[in-house]
């Protein structure tokens, strides 16, 4: 039996919560298909050995260490059923961005847990850096093998998502906000502001600039285009208004009980949860009692949260991927990338 260790995300993207809700472990890239019907194709990518390794070498019984960072968030066992097996599906092709369609079903526990007894620096802590997938050979982990395995409860293993609806096309994109009340000029805005963000990511990928984008270049070159272009105006958008990033009023003047909603940006790889956090205490600090929208970004995938009542749910309550913008994302679960964008719309967010 072997010990395996999967990092479900970065610091930019943490999508452990998507393994444990559907008992899945997840890998990419995913885009070329079935390992199984494409050997050779993956052997062009960066992750080609450990795409392989996950592909083929697991087994039932085996265990499997799931980590963010350097803690780890739940330990799980491979079921002996039919579910142990390598599969291949679509419907986890974006996962905040990323394509992980080569999955596997562990039986996931976050009880057994403490028992691993990481301390404050995680059980990885003297890793400088881990692959994403890899087996653990250290015997300080190897020995707890038993241990672990009496306390992971047995139970029926979670029902995976149904297949979510795809991407829309440049035409269905332009429908759907025509439909939602953008009038045809601001509808060719918008997506002409999506193209623009969509060729300034490849180039900020490139490296050709190393270093870029900032946070201001976020603000001024891909969001705030993308807002005036959905019907905001120059004057009910206030770029580092204080310390927010981006800040939208109902009304002039700009002044606090006006504002509605805050954008606050990061840069590429940097964590859009932190991000959150910080635009929260923003709304507390300035006191902005009638911001009820929080919308976090790098640039090309937008969260946006909801205020209820007196406090902001954890979960985003919208979620777009400029880059490929769906009918409904499988993670968060069935939220629309096209109707997180209506609910960006003036009218829509002063309602």
């Amino acid at each position: 039996m072997t010990i395996w260790q999967i990092a479900a995300g970065d610091a930019a993207r943490d999508y452990s919560d998507l393994f444990l809700k559907y008992d899945v472990m997840l890998i990419g890239p995913g885009t070329p298909g079935d390992y199984n019907l494409n050997p050779e194709v993956y052997e062009k990518e960066h992750m080609k050995n450990q795409i392989r390794s996950f592909c083929h070498n697991p087994s039932a019984g085996d265990l499997v260490l799931l980590r963010y960072g350097k803690k780890v968030k739940a330990v799980g066992i491979i079921p002996d059923t039919p579910d142990e097996t390598y599969f291949w599906s679509g419907q986890f092709e974006d996962v905040l961005g990323w394509d992980l369609q080569h999955v596997r079903r562990v039986l996931w526990d976050t009880n057994v847990v403490s028992i691993l007894n990481q301390g404050p620096d995680g059980l990885f802590s003297n890793y400088k850096q881990q692959p994403t997938f890899t087996a653990v050979h250290e015997k300080r982990i190897t020995s707890l093998e038993s241990q672990l395995k009496a306390y992971i409860q047995q139970r029926p293993i979670h029902t995976l998502p149904e297949l979510v609806r795809g991407t829309f096309t440049q035409d269905e994109l332009g429908m759907e906000l025509f439909n939602a009340g953008l009038p045809n000029n601001a509808v060719e805005d918008v997506i002409k502001a999506i193209l623009r963000i969509q060729r300034l990511s490849n180039w900020y990928s490139s490296k050709r600039s190393p270093g870029r984008p900032s946070e201001h270049e976020i603000v001024a070159h891909m969001i705030s285009p993308l807002m005036l272009g959905m019907g905001w105006s120059e004057q009910l958008l206030a770029i580092e208004w204080g310390k927010i990033d981006l800040a939208f009023f109902k009304g002039t003047p700009t002044i606090k009980e006006n504002c509605i909603m805050i954008c606050e940006a990061k840069r590429p790889n940097q964590s859009l949860t932190n991000a959150f956090e910080q635009a929260k205490r923003y709304v507390h600090k300035r006191n902005l009692i009638n911001c009820k929208i929080i919308v976090t970004t790098d640039g090309t995938r937008l969260f946006m949260y909801k205020k209820t009542n007196t406090d902001w749910k954890d979960e985003p309550d919208g979620y777009v991927n400029l880059l490929q913008i769906r009918h409904e994302n499988v993670f968060p679960f069935k939220t629309s990338g096209v109707n997180t964008l209506i609910e960006l719309i003036p009218w829509q967010a002063m309602s």
